[in-house]
């Protein structure tokens, strides 16, 4: 391990930058605090690299700690972009008052209450992955919530001083309808910046060469806003006013993280990068990039065979597997489901990241996740004129061609399909022709 490779680790480390995003620019470390204030250093120019090892980490330790208690906030103004005439252009989301605030069109309720407490703490919308919100086993209690995306959701929590308790539907003690409280929980959030009108603050700061934008209030609630589609579509528009040749998308990176970075930007397979070398982090939600529109979220695609879209596989399948694990581990305990199949990551000769299920002639009937590719298998029969089948054939051209046998489960979420049986001799036929069928 080099100097600024351990560099890199031990501040990502550092019990005060535990939920933090540190990132290495060449000779300099780059660290976007969680209340959204920045710092950067270039260790190698305090620490001498061939220093003893508890030397460099005290010394480390050091320039961190000045880091943070020096640190400055992130500012709103668009940097480094000139106009027609060379005039730095202005403030991407300005307002009258400079504050680093959006407020969009009619959205001041001064009467309006800020929380919805039930005499406890005030309900708020908290974002997660599909696998924080799964019950244990079906029938048992499960936390409220109203899926976002395949893979997301949002669920209601009370907010007390030390600590975020998600709400179980056994605890709702009114008869008003889920939606209605999501409604309520989403309101107080846009009051929790401002007790006097519904706003956002966003800062701008730059990550392993991309320039990213980053919601900054209310803190530990940042993710949240991914949940409040209006004053997403509303910052998603602005932006677009400003930057009409743009594709803003939106990445709900973890708890206090949510990103916004832009679809053209050269510098995005670095970023994505980053975000997946701290993959296995605690508070890692589901990195990738989605747009937004009237109808809801999207997940973004690049163009396929780029170096961006190869990082973005990566970083697809290792949290789809791991949301879809958790879902077939509490499926297994319950035999109505039949045979729960598992999401398999795949990678193709040409270097694709894809994800594939299996299905074979033994499974009578189960379940198997959404993925890109299934796999049919059946072993000889030593007694009968049975051949062999292995057939891996896209999941939406086999449903195509086998809509019999693979329907759409809308009794679990995630997504899965729910099948039965196993395609007869002409299906398979069908099924072996189109192998090569991409669409």
């Amino acid at each position: 391990m080099d100097f600024m490779e351990w560099a890199l680790q031990q501040t990502s480390q550092h019990p005060r930058l535990a939920n933090s995003l540190v990132t290495a620019n060449g000779d300099w470390l780059d660290v976007l605090l969680d209340d959204g204030r920045t710092f950067r250093f270039r260790p190698g120019a305090l620490i001498r690299r061939d220093a003893p090892l508890e030397q460099r980490t005290e010394l480390l330790d050091r320039l961190i700690g000045i880091g943070i208690d020096g640190a400055e906030a992130a500012t709103v103004s668009e940097p480094g972009r000139a106009g027609e005439d060379g005039d730095p252009s202005p403030d991407l989301f300005s307002s009258d008052d400079a504050d680093g605030s959006y407020e969009p069109s009619g959205a001041s309720h001064p009467d309006y209450p800020a929380d919805y407490t039930d005499g406890e703490g005030p309900i708020v919308p908290i974002v997660r992955s599909a696998d924080y919100f799964l019950p244990p086993t079906p029938g048992a209690d499960s936390i409220v919530y109203i899926p976002l995306t395949a893979f997301l959701a949002v669920g209601i929590a009370r907010d007390y001083p030390d600590t975020i308790q998600p709400i179980y539907y056994e605890q709702l003690e009114d008869s008003r309808e889920i939606g209605e409280i999501m409604s309520d929980a989403v309101m107080a959030l846009r009051f929790m910046t401002n007790d006097t009108q519904q706003s956002v603050e966003i800062g701008i700061t730059e990550i392993a060469g991309a320039q990213v934008m980053t919601f900054l209030q209310p803190p530990n609630y940042e993710l949240s806003w991914f949940a409040d589609l209006d004053m997403i579509q509303q910052v998603a528009e602005r932006i677009s006013e400003r930057r009409p040749d743009d594709i803003p998308l939106f990445i709900p990176a973890s708890r206090t993280k949510l990103f916004i970075v832009f679809a053209d930007d050269p510098h995005l397979a670095d970023f994505f990068k980053l975000l997946l070398a701290q993959r296995n982090s605690e508070d890692a939600i589901y990195p990738l990039p989605h747009t937004v529109a009237a109808d809801g979220w999207l997940e973004w695609q690049p163009f396929p065979g780029s170096e961006l879209a190869e990082v973005l596989g990566a970083l697809r399948n290792y949290f789809r597997q791991k949301i879809y694990t958790a879902q077939e581990d509490m499926m297994r305990q319950w035999p109505a489901f039949g045979k729960v199949k598992a999401f398999l990551p795949r990678r193709l000769a040409s270097g694709e990241r894809v994800s594939a299920a299996t299905w074979d002639a033994i499974d009578t009937h189960g379940s198997i996740p959404h993925t890109d590719f299934i796999t049919f298998t059946r072993s000889p029969h030593p007694w009968e004129a049975v051949p062999a089948v292995n057939i891996t054939v896209r999941t939406h051209v086999a449903r195509e061609i086998w809509p019999a046998g693979i329907v759409e489960d809308d009794t679990v979420w995630p997504p899965r399909y729910g099948v039965t049986g196993f395609p007869d001799e002409e299906t398979l036929r069908k099924l072996r022709d189109a192998a090569d069928r991409r669409f």
